[in-house]
């Protein structure tokens, strides 16, 4: 397919002109993943290596930057002007900014940055105290479910070593990928609980730590599945 569209390019659309001739030139190729991939000479699997084009992560810690980027972009909470076109606040659970000019502040500092009455969701001192104060437990639970599921993708690293030339772990020890994965996911669900007290999202952001959360889940039976067939 590449060396037709090649030839066309350069032999067979020709358009002559009063002095000169106008050659057929490529600027841009539309086609799903994969005929994107087999016309760029890229790998045509998307379930194990290098399955992105703009970033370089394996299949199996897809889990890692989809939960990374979910936590700590800005688009968890978005609030909206009286219209609910333009955008006025973006808030996570670790900073809050406002949309008109840009300025971001820690949710703690906006506490004292900003007053009560025109911050987002909070509308009173007492209220947006209590809120922010849920905001930093969750913040602090989002960051223990990414560590464990870091954890877990190193200990299935080992799991999947040859037995033959490296055996990490033996006997029980290989439901420790599962364990970790499960630990993970209860602190990303006490995360998200914490942080949906005061704050429910509605935004991307919070779409993408919410899909972290279900793909962690999903690894737990497979981890443990694949650990009871490694003989021992």
């Amino acid at each position: 397919m590449v060396t037709d569209l090649n030839d066309l390019q350069s032999a067979s659309l020709i358009i002559n002109t009063f002095n000169s001739q106008l050659h057929l030139t490529f600027t841009t190729i539309a086609g799903d993943n994969l005929a994107a991939s087999e016309i760029a000479g890229l790998q045509q699997t998307f379930s194990s290596g290098y399955f992105s084009w703009r970033c370089l992560i394996t299949y199996k810690n897809r889990l890692m930057p989809i939960m990374c980027v979910g936590a700590g972009t800005r688009s968890w909470y978005v609030e909206y002007d009286s219209t609910g076109l333009t955008a006025i606040w973006y808030t996570n659970s670790f900073y809050t900014c406002y949309a008109i000019n840009g300025t971001c502040w820690s949710n703690q500092g906006l506490l004292s940055s900003v007053s009560s009455d025109q911050q987002p969701i909070t509308r009173s001192a007492g209220i947006s105290t209590d809120y922010y104060l849920r905001l930093r437990h969750a913040a602090a639970l989002l960051i223990l479910g990414i560590l464990f599921v870091a954890f877990g993708l190193i200990a299935s690293v080992f799991l999947m070593l040859p037995s033959g030339k490296i055996k990490i772990f033996n006997g029980r020890l290989n439901i420790l990928t599962a364990f970790l994965l499960a630990v993970a996911a209860l602190f990303q669900r006490a995360a998200l609980s914490e942080g949906a007290r005061g704050l429910n999202h509605n935004g991307y952001s919070g779409d993408l730590y919410h899909t972290g959360h279900a793909l962690t889940i999903a690894a737990i039976p497979l981890c443990a599945f694949v650990a009871g067939r490694i003989p021992l």
